[in-house]
């Protein structure tokens, strides 16, 4: 999961992406333009997937979830995804330190 800030049109906070392996690939899954980055936006989110997915008849059951480090995004992760492991990415970790250096 990303959510990335410079590219997206004034009037949204926040792009945010899924992406998921197919076949032992990275492809991007889920594309949202968000109007707040904050834990609500977050729960919306996956909500809608939530309810999409037991439409589909898929199961929504990630055994690991790799994001950036934004305050609200893990707190939501936890809360609708009790059972997964959320795991940070290692380059927004870098990225972290290397600007309070």
């Amino acid at each position: 999961m990303d959510g990335t800030f410079k590219i997206i049109p004034q009037w949204y906070q926040q792009l945010f992406t899924i992406h998921v392996f197919v076949a032992g690939k990275l492809v991007p899954a889920v594309y949202c333009l968000c109007t707040g980055k904050d834990i609500g936006t977050c729960g919306y989110i996956f909500q809608a997937l939530i309810d999409k997915a037991a439409v589909l008849e898929v199961d929504l059951n990630p055994d690991t979830i790799i994001c950036d480090f934004e305050t609200a995004l893990i707190p939501a992760i936890r809360g609708y995804f009790p059972n997964t492991r959320v795991q940070g990415c290692y380059f927004y970790f870098c990225q972290a330190v290397h600007r309070k250096v």
